[in-house]
């Protein structure tokens, strides 16, 4: 693990020069910087399932920013075609209202007008949708600009950092949406954040880093560009007695789960089967297809949305559902 050891060593010494030259520039030195805010339990000295833990994490995270996975992830996505994307919402119409009646109250849109003004107020970009039939490209973008457009996105990552035994998922975050109408133009630019967590202390979330996804799309020329940012790690992952803490938290809360948790017959093979992105679809589409009603029956509650963001809508909620082959853990 000498390279992971260098890595993260690099990684520390650029935080403390940044912060130097930060302090530097302040016209009255800072306080010293905060401590890491997740404070997590510490064996010392580390019990072998720790250090196991411990070995486990290190390999993961040198996975997670091996430029051959990210190399991997990027062809998987440059696979997906612009003809696949538009015959999936044409065949889906009841995306556009989806996004008018669901996804405008959890994501950040910004729309020009086909005469070239701008809204981001929910409420004026429902009443420029109503106010006239939109255009078949006008359709097709308003189809598009919601979370099913990330949906294969989250699909090619989800095997490559999705990790049960580390209760490590992958969750879709802070979704924005920029749609211009122009005839000349109409062009979408959406992005996300993907959020890569474990467990923490207390069973709560603990981000162990993040990476910005990005999907363009033109339909003058009939392009979908999508990419996927190398993962920026956090804290707790970067410092030698941070990944100790995570560790032990992981050891103590799988043996709080062995012994207080009940056996379930459920809680075998069929957890990671119902993990698939095929499954996913199936539930998406199942939910798309249900009428109002059901929809506001379906949609996530506000605690499933607070523990990332208010804005991590239906996506976040069924992806965080397929956490861990352990779903006491579920980070839901």
């Amino acid at each position: 693990m000498d390279g992971l050891d260098a890595l993260l060593a690099e990684a520390a010494s650029a935080r403390e020069q940044q912060q130097h030259h930060s302090q530097k520039r302040a016209v009255e030195p800072p306080n010293p910087p905060p401590r890491p805010t997740h404070q997590l339990p510490l064996l010392a000295p580390p019990t072998p399932a720790v250090k196991a833990e411990l070995h486990r994490l290190k390999t993961y995270i040198q996975l997670l920013l091996d430029p051959a996975v990210l190399d991997t992830i990027s062809r998987e996505l440059d696979a997906r075609s612009f003809a696949d994307v538009e015959a999936y919402c044409a065949s889906n119409p009841q995306l556009a209202r989806y996004t008018m009646e669901h996804e405008l109250r959890r994501m950040r849109y910004h729309v020009t007008t086909p005469s070239g003004g701008a809204f981001s107020d929910p409420s004026a970009i429902r009443e420029l949708y109503f106010q006239r039939e939109p255009t078949d490209g006008e359709r097709l973008l308003w189809a598009m600009s919601n979370q099913s457009l990330f949906a294969d996105l989250i699909g090619a990552v989800q095997p490559h950092w999705m990790d049960p035994d580390l209760s490590i998922s992958v969750r879709a975050s802070h979704s924005s949406f920029a749609i211009d109408l122009r005839p000349e133009n109409l062009t979408l630019e959406a992005s996300c954040t993907l959020s890569i967590c474990t467990l923490g202390a207390g069973d709560q979330p603990l981000e162990l880093g993040v990476s910005t996804a990005a999907i363009n799309v033109d339909l003058q020329r009939k392009s979908l560009r999508q990419s996927l940012e190398k993962p920026r790690l956090r804290e707790c992952v970067i410092y030698e007695e941070q990944l100790l803490g995570v560790a032990s938290s992981l050891v103590e809360t799988a043996a709080s789960l062995s012994m207080n948790s009940p056996p379930c017959a459920s809680c075998g093979n069929s957890a990671v089967e119902g993990s698939s992105v095929d499954e996913m679809a199936r539930q998406f589409e199942a939910f798309m297809t249900n009428d109002d009603s059901e929809m506001d029956r379906c949609a996530p509650s506000s605690s499933q949305a607070e523990i990332g963001n208010a804005s991590g809508g239906m996506l976040s909620s069924l992806w965080g559902s397929l956490v861990s082959s352990r779903p006491s853990q579920s980070l839901n």
